[in-house]
């Protein structure tokens, strides 16, 4: 964690930008989109947008290897793979052996890793002006363990109740997730 604080208005543009660059991608309500990354501020943005997108968010171990993550991959129903650029070699070796997993439409960086798309950049060229359909948080172990489902309440100011985002770090810290530091104000 480099202590980087995140501001709520600025989290909230980016995963609504996020959502838009998710549902560019093809994904659709319902659909599952993995992440392999490091701690990083782009953690939440992929979390919220997938949110914001009514998607399924599978978390893959930043120290997985390409068979362990396609065998993940496969068994979510994966259509799209986000993997960190401290992952450079090991997203170079999932595209080169993209063949083990055939229901990957996309592999995208987070960070510049030579020869996939940029998250930040897709995130970059979208308006996001406009909120996607779809908002809820579902989980379920990559050993079909209990789901998980939250809906998030809406404050009276628009933003998601502060008892729902500690009930979610809660959760991740429950799963021994660990997660780059974020202010929600």
């Amino acid at each position: 964690s480099n202590g980087q604080v995140i501001p709520y208005a600025a989290l909230e543009q980016r995963a609504n930008r996020g959502a838009h660059a998710l549902r560019q991608l093809g994904l659709k309500n319902g659909d599952a989109v993995a992440i392999a990354s490091d701690n990083r501020p782009e953690f939440f943005d992929v979390y919220w947008a997938a949110q914001r997108a009514g998607l399924v968010l599978v978390l893959l171990s930043a120290r997985f290897k390409t068979d362990e993550i396609a065998y993940i991959v496969n068994d979510s129903g994966a259509k799209v793979v986000l993997i960190s650029d401290a992952m450079a070699a090991t997203a170079q070796d999932c595209v080169a052996q993209h063949d083990t997993m055939p229901n990957v439409a996309h592999f995208v960086s987070i960070g510049v890793v030579d020869g996939l798309s940029d998250w930040n950049a897709l995130c970059a060229a979208q308006r996001g002006n406009r909120r996607p359909h779809g908002l809820f948080c579902w989980h379920r172990g990559a050993a079909k363990g209990p789901e998980i489902r939250l809906r998030l309440r809406q404050s009276g100011a628009g933003k998601p109740d502060r008892r729902d985002v500690r009930r979610i770090l809660w959760i991740w810290a429950g799963h021994g997730l660990s997660l780059p530091r974020a202010v929600v104000s």
